[in-house]
């Protein structure tokens, strides 16, 4: 004797619903996911690339404070390469490049081979120019130092 009386096809009519309330709430929960991952790499990718700013500004700041030459190696972040601008100079980092930093009276000089003079003058300012996917960053920051 059975308590609960069912029709024959009702447990697949059951097993279906389940089934498609299951694949919602999946579909819900990785479109949530991969939208966090998504900032969440960007994020990160931002802060390394300001992390670059604050390296070549150190370099800067030390070579002219110590009076040292210095040599800075720069790499781009994983698979994305950045434009680095400091008062006329360029500085394309597509692959490994180096920028020597020369101590002068009133600053400093920066050379290298994939460093370029341009007529365009961005102050006392360093400038990170990076396209990450489909977004164009651009982060900016006031140096102290005289960088020609």
């Amino acid at each position: 004797m059975y308590l609960i009386k069912r029709k024959k096809g009702q447990i697949s009519v059951d097993f279906i619903l389940a089934f498609m309330f299951l694949m919602i709430v999946s579909l819900f929960l990785y479109e949530s996911e991969l939208t966090f991952t998504n900032d969440s790499t960007n994020a990160i990718i931002a802060n390394k690339l300001y992390a670059v700013v604050d390296t070549f500004e150190n370099y800067a700041m030390l070579s002219y404070s110590e009076n040292e030459t210095l040599l800075l190696t720069l790499k781009p972040v994983g698979d994305i390469s950045y434009t680095i601008r400091a008062s006329t100079k360029l500085i394309n980092v597509s692959r490994e490049t180096y920028v020597i930093f020369y101590p002068e009276k009133d600053g400093v000089r920066i050379e290298g081979r994939d460093v370029v003079n341009t007529s365009v003058d961005v102050g006392n300012k360093v400038q990170l120019i990076a396209n990450v996917g489909k977004n164009n960053i651009t982060l900016s920051k006031n140096t102290l130092v005289n960088i020609k």
